[in-house]
């Protein structure tokens, strides 16, 4: 009778992939000209977790049949597909690596199978839960509540732009979408622009970013490099007050925990 929550973090499809060997099979018999085996195991390592996850919601809904699930991933990977994309995630913002779908399911919820477009982000599933639970959210918790879009109230997102950014080993990148087009700065870029950056701009459609738009469409390249100024400039005020870090010991679980993501070598 209590409320119940959890959050599952699912690794699978992170390196090093082990899928399910029915799986790798599947995928190879449907290979097309052109597909590596890096992407067959790949697919096949999203199916497998979409079979664990198959599993695990019958069985909780066999008890809480009230259950509201929300399956978010932070991430996709480039796996050189196209080859500029990169072979994995952290040193590229295009759409292969951030351009992410959710799935909120809940019996309640209006015309199952319903897909709702413009901007969603990472940031809003923790105030769009709250929300869709009649919980008050913290005012300090950043992200906008989906709630609207996900009972079928509009049939969009709750965002103008939407903003990521990667500072991963030499990499350190910033992108924003206005939900037809996509700006992305390189700050460490090889080939720099006049403001010590590159910004290349590309159709959502484009989703090999291949056409770099920024003088065909000087005024929306302009736009979209003022607004990632701005949101650039409130990410460093944010960083300047913020508390310090603290430092502490890991034990045993928390540092395979971290591992198995990736976060320790």
């Amino acid at each position: 009778g209590k409320r119940f929550c959890a959050q599952l973090l699912l690794t699978g499809t992170q390196e090093p992939r082990k899928p399910h060997n029915a799986f790798v099979s599947l995928f190879q018999k449907q290979k097309s000209s052109g597909y590596s085996m890096k992407q067959i195991r790949y697919d096949a390592s999203v199916r497998t977790v979409d079979q664990q996850l198959a599993h695990l919601v019958t069985a909780l809904r066999a008890e809480r049949p009230n259950l509201l699930v929300a399956v978010v991933n932070d991430h996709g990977e480039g796996l050189n597909q196209p080859f500029h994309h990169g072979r994995g995630h952290g040193n590229y913002l295009y759409q292969s690596a951030i351009g992410n779908p959710q799935i909120w399911f809940h019996p309640g919820l209006p015309d199952p199978g319903r897909r709702i477009g413009g901007l969603m982000m990472n940031i809003d599933v923790h105030p769009t839960m709250l929300d869709l639970l009649g919980l008050a959210s913290s005012s300090v918790v950043d992200g906008k509540s989906q709630r609207a879009a996900i009972m079928g109230e509009t049939d969009r997102g709750a965002h103008d732009l939407a903003f990521s950014e990667t500072m991963f080993r030499k990499s350190w990148k910033t992108t924003v979408i206005d939900g037809t087009l996509q700006l992305i700065r390189d700050h460490h870029a090889q080939e720099v622009g006049e403001d010590g950056v590159q910004e290349t701009l590309y159709a959502l459609t484009d989703r090999d970013g291949v056409v770099d738009l920024s003088e065909s469409m000087p005024e929306d390249h302009a736009r979209l490099s003022q607004a990632l100024t701005q949101w650039e400039a409130q990410m460093n005020e944010l960083d300047a007050t913020s508390p310090d870090a603290v430092t502490v010991e890991l034990d045993g679980q928390m540092r395979a925990q971290l591992e198995a993501m990736g976060y320790l070598e």
